[in-house]
């Protein structure tokens, strides 16, 4: 695998040869030479890259498209190249921060295909509790228990099977210490979540942050 950080941070041949000859120019405009250079490479890239067996990831952002007032309000730097030659695109919005014990524990963000050679893309989004070490299961598992009700919730106490906890925190940190509990709970909600696939974003209590509209 291959992860290219970031697309807006490429910089083409013409741009190093325009310094080099005239110097810096900060108020230049190079989006269009870096569409061209994308539009030129990923043709050539393509069958290499399958025939190696080699994931190349291109990692993007999504910015205001000023001064348009029909169309797309977004737009994304480099062209349109890796719209049409992507298997995979993939959008990842910010929701909020995930809060333990009214602390800052992680980011929540959501995930959300947009274009998929691989899986039908259709009702398919997902939630991700992420912090330094990574994604965080527990967490995660331990929202998705209280918005699935699997078990039962009365204020801040959890109860499900024959234990119960006060706060995902304690939920969480169970979760960590015990196998067998996560895997059963983990078994619960995978067959809930079968029966209402789209019941993704409920609110597990306020141990969450609001969640916000930034996007990335």
């Amino acid at each position: 695998i291959i992860v290219v950080d970031s697309i807006p941070a490429l910089v083409p041949r013409a741009e190093f040869d325009k310094v080099e000859k005239e110097g810096l120019d900060v108020g230049s405009n190079q989006f269009s030479r870096r569409a061209a250079m994308l539009s030129s490479a990923l043709p050539k890239i393509v069958k290499p890259l399958a025939d190696s067996k080699v994931a190349l990831v291109f990692i993007n952002q999504e910015r205001d498209n000023v001064g348009v007032m029909y169309g797309p309000k977004k737009t994304q730097p480099g062209g349109a190249a890796m719209k049409f030659f992507s298997s995979l695109r993939i959008s990842i919005n910010r929701m909020g921060q995930y809060m333990v014990a009214g602390k800052p524990a992680g980011t929540k963000s959501k995930i959300r295909p947009v274009k998929s050679k691989l899986f039908p893309i259709w009702g398919r989004e997902a939630e991700f509790i992420i912090n330094e070490n990574g994604i965080n299961k527990y967490g995660m598992l331990a929202e998705d228990a209280i918005v699935y009700e699997i078990g039962k919730k009365e204020g801040a106490m959890f109860r499900y099977e024959n234990k119960s906890w006060r706060g995902l925190a304690a939920l969480e940190e169970d979760l960590r210490k015990d196998p067998q509990l996560y895997t059963s709970m983990l078994a619960a909600v995978l067959k809930a979540r079968q029966s209402n696939p789209r019941k993704l974003g409920g609110d597990p209590g306020k141990s969450t942050a609001e969640e916000t509209t930034e996007e990335q």
